[in-house]
């Protein structure tokens, strides 16, 4: 088999490979968004047709509610896409690849919606970026930790300056790999700010995510009522013990959007 049959068979196999993921991702979410409607709409019809059983009602609509954010923030964009965006990007490649001795225009389309599907924000969901900003990440933490303190009590070799130097200059993560390893065996890292560490850790968290989500989504929608009965001419209070859906479900959607960008982004 010559070397161009063994890249044709191989990017047929990465293509055959795609195509299934993505027709089992798509049946998952199909099964889950049909689960959370059977559901719903059995506990509504019980509690409907039974009121002694009329909690179950309020617990189809909580449910309801879940499936709904569920199906615009998770199922509607999987049943689109439901390859993650690198991999639409190197099916895109792989496309183009096989495209290459038919049609060189259709190659050329296809390595350009590569190009626009892999773009800045999407960058912080591939493994390798993830990997190098890790790497890049320790290192900046180590300069402020080790080298830093090192250089005041003048504890540090100078070849192991130069080394954090030439990493820095070069930008090349396997190096600054290899200048973390080597300042933090050879040198004792200070403590950081104990205040500090904690905020950035819980507000990076998904813990830390929601809660914000949570204060910026509810605080949006009480803007918005308070401007409402501003200019309808009504008692703030009253609106909303009279409207506690428009509050609740408009903070929970506020919210989850807020959560899904702050995903994606």
């Amino acid at each position: 088999m010559s070397e161009n049959q063994l890249i044709g068979a191989s990017i047929g196999n990465i293509l055959k490979k795609l195509r299934i993921d993505a027709k089992k991702i798509r049946k998952r979410t199909a099964y889950r968004i049909l689960g959370f409607v059977a559901l719903t709409t059995v506990l509504i019809l019980i509690g409907y047709l039974y009121p002694q059983l009329n909690a179950l009602f309020a617990i189809g609509f909580l449910v309801g509610l879940v499936g709904a954010f569920y199906i615009a923030l998770f199922g509607i964009p999987n049943l689109i896409h439901p390859l993650q965006p690198e991999q639409r990007a190197f099916k895109k490649i792989a496309e183009a690849i096989d495209l290459l001795e038919a049609s060189n225009e259709e190659a050329h389309d296809k390595v350009e919606d590569a190009r626009k599907i892999l773009n800045d924000r999407y960058l912080t969901e591939i493994g390798w970026y993830v990997e190098t900003n890790s790497i890049f990440t320790r290192l900046l933490e180590n300069i402020q930790l080790i080298v830093l303190p090192a250089i005041n009590e003048s504890k540090i070799k100078k070849e192991d300056l130069e080394k954090t130097a030439l990493a820095i200059a070069r930008m090349d993560p396997a190096k600054a790999k290899e200048v973390n390893d080597l300042l933090e065996k050879s040198y004792t890292k200070a403590n950081p700010e104990p205040s500090t560490a904690f905020l950035t850790e819980i507000r990076q968290s998904t813990v830390g995510r929601v809660v914000v989500s949570l204060v910026l989504g509810y605080g949006l929608i009480f803007v918005v009522c308070v401007f409402y009965v501003l200019g309808t001419d009504q008692n703030l209070v009253t609106f909303l013990k009279d409207r506690p859906d428009i509050v609740i479900l408009g903070g929970l959607i506020a919210s989850g959007i807020t959560f899904w960008r702050t995903k994606q982004s």
